[in-house]
């Protein structure tokens, strides 16, 4: 999470105070702005009143009284640990930590780190079919493919018009 410090205004600004987030400066008056938004669900579909409890109206009951609603139609993550993929992925997750530290790829936030993510998938793609030995590129594949992805996720949540129109209104 980024710094906040207070940056002092010049005369004349009538008590409005600056934040610093990072290299950033915005006003505290956007920052509430923007947190009042994330508060009533315009920042992401898990905030505020937009979120709600899936319910698909079936009932599984269990001998200690507990009731719950059922599985069926819902992703099961578990099955994601099956074959030799969950095992390497986590081995090159782990060896990247030790040469980069850990989650050092979740910085990534622009188009250009994207785009390096899709290149280096590609090439771990084209010597995976090639079955070429020198390193787990089954392994990069699944790396880069999700980086990408998070990355473009990233993108897309920084770019939200809402949120964009706050953050050009203090520039």
């Amino acid at each position: 999470m980024s710094e906040r410090r207070v940056v002092p205004q010049a005369d004349g600004d009538h008590g409005s105070r600056r934040v610093s987030l990072g290299a950033r400066v915005i006003s505290e008056e956007a920052i509430h702005e923007l947190q009042a938004l994330a508060l009533a669900g315009s920042c992401g579909p898990y905030s505020g009143d937009t979120f709600t409890v899936k319910d698909s109206g079936k009932r599984e009951a269990y001998p200690t009284g507990m009731v719950r609603d059922v599985t069926e139609g819902k992703i099961d993550f578990l099955l994601a640990i099956d074959g030799p993929m969950f095992e390497r992925y986590a081995a090159h997750l782990t060896k990247g930590a030790k040469k980069y530290d850990k989650r050092n790829w979740m910085k990534a936030c622009t188009i250009v780190e994207y785009e390096r993510f899709r290149e280096s998938a590609f090439r771990h793609m084209i010597a995976w079919l090639n079955s070429e030995q020198d390193e787990d590129h089954a392994a990069g594949v699944m790396f880069n493919l999700n980086a990408a992805e998070y990355v473009l996720e990233r993108i897309r949540k920084r770019t939200s018009p809402v949120v964009k129109e706050i953050i050009d209104r203090e520039d």
